[in-house]
């Protein structure tokens, strides 16, 4: 069967977190759901606006403070992720993946994981690296530069996502 290895560093999980939460649906919905509370709490505030100048003053004063909001909270994922990492914890350091009958098997320095394909919701590709989701919510993050060819890591996932529709 497949199988990678990958050496993860800080800097690849601050990467991949970056990459997975500004997806564009994500921020779409994270600067939507601010607006809504930054404009809530200007209407409770000042009132309700009663002209079209008072409107466009909330709907810009709200877009504006929930870009801000949006920025600032993904500042503080960004530092939360890069502090709770330490050498030796499993999550940074040597992975390796193999693809067998029974699932995706993990081994670390820490442990020896098989995930089974049902267990697998799906694998996305975004900018450089491999994301291989579970139903638990979790991800396997595979920094691209670690498959040995184009070929290699397009068998790779592709063979995932043949075996999770298989054992679906």
């Amino acid at each position: 069967m497949l199988s990678v290895n990958t050496r993860l560093s800080k800097q690849d999980i601050t990467s991949a977190a970056l990459a997975r939460f500004t997806r564009p649906s994500v921020l779409l919905k994270s600067w939507a759901f601010w607006s809504l509370v930054v404009a809530s709490i200007l209407a409770f505030k000042r009132g309700l606006p009663h002209d079209l100048i008072e409107v466009l003053t909330l709907v810009i004063s709200a877009s504006l403070g929930a870009l801000l909001s949006v920025m600032v909270s993904l500042a503080f994922l960004l530092l939360r992720v890069r502090g709770s990492l330490k050498e030796g914890d499993g999550v940074l350091g040597e992975h390796e993946y193999q693809l067998t009958a029974d699932g995706l098997l993990e081994k670390t320095s820490v442990n020896e994981t098989i995930t089974k394909w049902s267990g697998i919701k799906e694998v996305q590709k975004a900018s450089r690296f491999a994301f291989i989701e579970l139903k638990n919510g979790t991800f396997h993050i595979i920094p691209l530069r670690f498959f040995p060819s184009q070929n290699h890591e397009a068998s790779f996932l592709s063979e995932i996502q043949r075996l999770i529709a298989t054992d679906a």
